[in-house]
């Protein structure tokens, strides 16, 4: 990861590292967490605008994911059919399934569920993996 306070350069900086800027009074300007290591991980608002006075000390968190890329291709719970062109999700972060059922979704390490449609979960294994992806195979609703 690094912060970049302005045009300067960039600041390194690691995750869950705690770091000190120290930036001009009458600062008006958006400054951005951008993820430049190999893993991928999602940053929540990663640009802030942030405005300063001289003598004033602020201080910002940014929430920051790791993300794992989960591929696999969905089928019926008799095993029959693939679930093709179905809408597989997890809150709002979703993609729809090809006409194989096969499907490529991004999600949080802490994620124990999908959905696929209105009636099928799927439950998945844990995603707490060294790997960038985790491959599932042909999966069964439940």
């Amino acid at each position: 990861m690094f912060f970049t306070p302005c045009l300067c350069s960039p600041i390194l900086c690691h995750l869950n590292e705690k770091v000190f800027v120290s930036l001009p009074g009458f600062t008006d300007q958006n400054y951005t967490l951008t993820n430049i290591s190999q893993t991928a991980y999602f940053i929540e608002e990663p640009t802030r605008h942030i405005t300063l006075y001289p003598g004033n000390v602020d201080h910002y968190v940014w929430r920051v994911e790791k993300r794992v890329i989960v591929i696999g291709r969905i089928i019926t719970k008799d095993g029959e059919y693939p679930l093709a062109n179905t809408w597989i999700y997890e809150g709002k972060n979703g993609i729809f399934s090809d006409d194989e059922g096969n499907f490529q979704l991004e999600l949080t390490q802490d994620t124990k569920t999908l959905m696929a449609g209105e009636s099928c979960r799927i439950n998945l294994p844990a995603l707490a993996v060294d790997k960038a992806y985790l491959y599932l195979g042909e999966i069964r609703c439940s």
